[in-house]
C-alpha cells in the first residue's frame, strides 16, 4: 500500500451522541428515515441502508483507554473492516479542546498478521498504527459485528 492510503480528518467540534431506543420505536425511526432519505449506495440489504461492520478495539490490560485514564483518554486504536472486504482500516481517534481528529490507513486483510511482530515495520500502511500499538501497550479487546 502506498503512503497515500494515510488519510486523516479534522472535525471541529465532532461529537457522537447515542440513544438507547425500544425495538419498535427504533423501527418507527427506520420508517420515517428510508422514507425521506435517498439510499447510501454503498449500503446492502434489500432496502440500501444496511451495513456489516466488523471492528476490533484496542486496550491496555487494565482498561486504561475504556476507564479514559490519563493521555489513553484521548485517543482511541482500532482496525474496521466492511462486509467481506479485502481490505481493513487502521483508525486512530483523537479528541483535544473540541477537536476530533481521526487518522485512517488502509490495510491489506492479509497483512494483519504483521502486528504480531514485536517491531512496526517502517515501509507498511499500517506502521504508524503497529508502532503506537506497541508504544503505549495496547492489545485487541473487544470484537463488534454489527
Amino acid at each position: 500500500m502506498s503512503p497515500s492510503a494515510d488519510t486523516r480528518e479534522r472535525r471541529e467540534f465532532a461529537s457522537d451522541i447515542k440513544f438507547l431506543v425500544s425495538p419498535i420505536l427504533a423501527e418507527q425511526i427506520r420508517d420515517w428515515v428510508r422514507a425521506r432519505l435517498a439510499p447510501d449506495p454503498n449500503a446492502g440489504g434489500a432496502a440500501r441502508d444496511a451495513y456489516q461492520i466488523t471492528s476490533l478495539d484496542s486496550d491496555t490490560e487494565r482498561f486504561d483507554v475504556f476507564n479514559r485514564r490519563g493521555s489513553f483518554g484521548r485517543s482511541k486504536y482500532g482496525i474496521r473492516r466492511y462486509a467481506q472486504s479485502e481490505v481493513v482500516f487502521f483508525e486512530r481517534k483523537l479528541e483535544t479542546r473540541g477537536l476530533l481528529a481521526k487518522r485512517r490507513s488502509i490495510v491489506k486483510l492479509g497483512e494483519l498478521e504483521r502486528l504480531a511482530g514485536a517491531d512496526a515495520e517502517r515501509r507498511w500502511a499500517g506502521y504508524w498504527s503497529h508502532r503506537r500499538l506497541l508504544a503505549r501497550g495496547l492489545g485487541p479487546v473487544c470484537q463488534d459485528f454489527v
